[in-house]
């Protein structure tokens, strides 16, 4: 690892001594964030392209920001939604907000309009942050937004204090038991559900990274949406840790200028590692590579091990602040096969495998997983029921909450806990909790959909890919439908594939039979699918009308049909209508940039994700180039060579 700048990781075997006890006492996030910058003020705190914050710079921006904030009227027990893309103005929006002492509400600038207004409504958010060039248009609605490019607004910050502020500066003290943010995940109700974590449930959780996760103190990337709560563990806990966010993407993570090979932590699904394999040089950490979302499989943990670094296995809910259970993986040639065992409870967590009637199983017995401790969450916002449904009086601890996670483990001799399913239908796509019934009430809301089932199927990579299972009037298409929910739902919760059926099978009592459904066929649309994409040899026909070489044109196809892991596509097909999906196609991209040098701007591909417009995109006239595509400068490409 390169010490040339002053970013230092020191005694990682040794961090529980390394840290202050200071901060392992902090009662709210915000103290806990001001104890380090005291501690590290001009060690570097944030890196976007060429810009870089001290601690110092950024804590300054985030009490001016905060300032104006309390102005405003926000305060504990205000919520404050954040409009903003990955960048370091999000990293200052977020502080100042729990600075103010207001809960933070993440906006994904992905997520479709229809879900953006819904958690704005739901969340009742006293102001919005905005900063369009990195999330777009709000949808209407009446709340105030304040847009944080706008120079008025530029001005009265530069005006406000810069120092801390203190309890008598808020609209009133701020206290561990305050919400610290709002994160929404789907719900079985048909919309999404949104969970409260308090202060004292982030720090109880961030301790854990202040004395066990080492690369937390060097160069951490930052490469998803603060509304995947899994983010936290890199942003939170390298603000608390005394690292350097590195705010980037997984290919390409940190640009010529800040080599790859000083990343020290980064965090990721399972189903980020074939995206690994794609990228010309992948961004491997040299400290520590958590797994998180979704469980891992031997062997994944198998080949992230070669690069080097500590595999750490992190498990938790959302309603239990990220992780509450974790293992730092021995070698893994000690594991045996099949899943990786999810770890032991945290320091201050709880964990209990209990039968129907909440009483404890046997070692080795499969039972439902229950967490208690500081870290559980303060409940569902405003749904009481389902709060009081989840959120459990313990029986073993009077005056503590358990969660109930709805997930079935088993204990094994030498404590390890092992994940072996669900009790319920929630399913995980690419780390994200997923309820079916959140889908399946969006389908029946389309014009046309009778019945409606949606199932998650494992692909032979041990990836899980929604299928819906419609029964509709005539004229009813999925395409059709599938335009719909692209309107109302995120990209990972539009099923991939949809089997038209005269019928949904039912059991005995009257309920859908999904186990029937699950052993169906899905590699197959049934006959009544109108929109059965056309034959490979009617696609084939119309090949020479796209652009490009024909030899190069040819390796393109097999590229998209090699990810899909389909025998061929057609160059019109739409990558996102049959299996496709956004790790797949970041895989797509790395794959192209590594083979023919170019590199393909997402948002250019999402306009046009089949063959023949990536063709246009690579090979737009003579000579090539365009404006959407850049020569990467640094790819040897071989005639003839392999994907």
């Amino acid at each position: 690892m390169s010490l040339a700048e002053p970013v230092v990781v020191d005694n990682l075997e040794n961090s529980q001594a390394e840290t202050p006890l200071s901060l392992q006492r902090a009662l709210t996030f915000t103290s806990m964030f001001e104890m380090r910058v005291t501690l590290s003020a001009q060690r570097p705190a944030a890196r976007e392209g060429l810009v870089r914050l001290t601690f110092h710079e950024l804590n300054q921006r985030a009490n001016a920001l905060a300032r104006f904030l309390v102005a405003q009227g926000a305060g504990p027990g205000d919520r404050v939604a954040l409009a903003l893309g990955r960048s370091v103005d999000l990293l200052v929006a977020m502080l100042a907000v729990v600075k103010a002492g207001a809960a933070y509400v993440p906006l994904d600038p992905m997520h479709p309009p229809q879900r953006t207004a819904f958690i704005l409504e739901d969340s009742d958010a006293t102001l919005i942050l905005l900063e369009p060039r990195g999330f777009g248009e709000l949808p209407p609605g009446g709340r105030p937004v304040v847009d944080l490019g706008d120079e008025a607004v530029r001005a009265d910050l530069s005006m406000r204090p810069v120092h801390d502020l203190i309890d008598r500066d808020r609209v009133r003290p701020l206290r561990p038991d305050d919400p610290v943010y709002l994160i929404y995940t789907s719900g079985s109700t048909g919309q999404p559900k949104g969970v409260v974590i308090e202060h004292r449930s982030l720090v109880a959780y961030l301790r854990r990274g202040l004395t066990s996760y080492a690369g937390l103190r060097g160069r951490c990337l930052w490469h998803s949406t603060l509304a995947f709560d899994a983010t936290v563990t890199t942003v939170h806990g390298s603000l608390v840790s005394g690292g350097e966010l590195h705010i980037g993407d997984l290919d390409g993570c940190c640009g010529v200028e800040h080599p790859q090979e000083d990343i020290t932590f980064i965090k990721i699904t399972p189903s980020h590692l074939p995206l690994f394999a794609d990228i010309t040089d992948p961004p491997w950490p040299t400290v520590e590579l958590m797994f998180g979302g979704e469980l891992l499989r031997i062997e994944a943990a198998r080949q992230a091990a070669l690069a080097g670094a500590t595999l750490i296995h992190h498990y938790g809910p959302t309603e239990t602040t990220v992780g509450c259970i974790d293992l730092r993986i021995p070698a893994v040639e000690e594991l045996g096969d099949g899943p990786v065992p999810i770890g032991r409870p945290m320091p201050g967590v709880t964990v209990y495998v209990l039968d129907q009637g909440l009483k404890p199983v046997a070692e080795g017995v499969a039972g439902e997983l229950y967490v208690s401790g500081a870290q559980v969450a303060r409940g569902y916002w405003r749904q009481p029921e389902l709060t009081a449904a989840r959120f459990l009086d313990c029986p073993f601890e009077p005056g503590e909450r358990m969660y109930r996670t709805g997930d079935l483990v088993r204990r094994r001799p030498d404590g390890l806990i092992e994940f072996i399913g669900r009790a319920d239908d929630q399913v995980k796509i690419r780390g994200l909790r997923v309820e079916p019934a959140e889908i399946e009430t969006a389908v029946l809301a389309c014009p046309g959909v009778r019945s409606a089932a949606v199932l998650a199927h494992s692909s032979p990579d041990h990836s899980s890919r929604l299928v819906a299972y419609l029964v509709v009037d005539e004229g009813t298409t999925w395409a059709g439908v599938r335009a719909l929910l692209r309107e109302k739902l995120p990209a990972h919760m539009v099923p991939s594939q949809a089997i038209m059926l005269r019928s949904l099978p039912l059991t005995v009592n009257g309920k859908t039979d999904r186990a029937v459904l699950q052993a169906l066929d899905v590699l197959e649309p049934a006959p009544e699918d109108a929109t059965a994409p056309p034959t490979p040899e009617a696609q084939n026909d119309r090949s020479a009308d796209a652009p490009g070489p024909d030899e190069e044109r040819e390796r393109l196809r097999e590229m998209f049909a090699t990810i899909l892991n389909l025998p061929t596509i057609g160059p019109d097909e739409d990558f996102f209508d049959i299996g496709g999906d956004s790790l797949l196609g970041l895989r797509l991209l790395a794959r192209v940039r590594a083979v023919f040098g170019m590199k393909i701007a997402a948002r250019k591909f999402l306009d046009e994700p089949t063959v023949s417009g990536m063709a246009r995109l690579l090979w737009p006239g003579p000579g090539g180039g365009t404006q959407n595509s850049v020569p990467t400068g640094a790819v040897k490409l071989t005639k003839g060579g392999s994907l």
